[in-house]
């Protein structure tokens, strides 16, 4: 059975973060969570998997986006694609009202992830 795809209007207030990730990569989503914890008011007691939104301590800091780059490297590169959705999509989601406090708009979120990525890889290279 194929898997449900989401678009940017089937984004509700009630949807999880784990709804947008493949089962496959529910693991690298607990990390990037646990690393987000740090940043957000999530707790050690939240479950990952509930986590419908993220309050970032200070959403205006660029240190947020670290465990994201990390999430989406581990998950949509080198062939892999464990989202339900399309990138445009979760970088939606992550910018939405209801489900974070960043000030940013998804298209600078997405910009500020894909340029961190390239950066990184650019240093394995060298």
């Amino acid at each position: 059975m194929r898997p449900q795809w989401y678009r940017t209007k089937d984004i509700t207030p009630r949807t999880r973060l784990s709804d947008l990730v493949t089962k496959e990569y529910h693991p690298q989503l607990k990390q990037m969570i646990k690393e987000l914890s740090q940043l957000t008011t999530l707790t050690d007691q939240t479950e990952w998997w509930r986590v419908r939104e993220l309050e970032f301590l200070n959403p205006r800091t660029q240190r947020n986006y670290v465990p994201i780059v990390k999430f989406i490297g581990s998950v949509v590169r080198n062939g892999h694609y464990g989202l339900k959705c399309s990138q445009n999509t979760f970088y939606h989601y992550l910018a939405d009202r209801n489900h974070s406090n960043l000030t940013a708009k998804w298209n600078c979120v997405k910009t500020l992830v894909i340029s961190r990525l390239r950066y990184e890889e650019e240093q394995e290279n060298w």
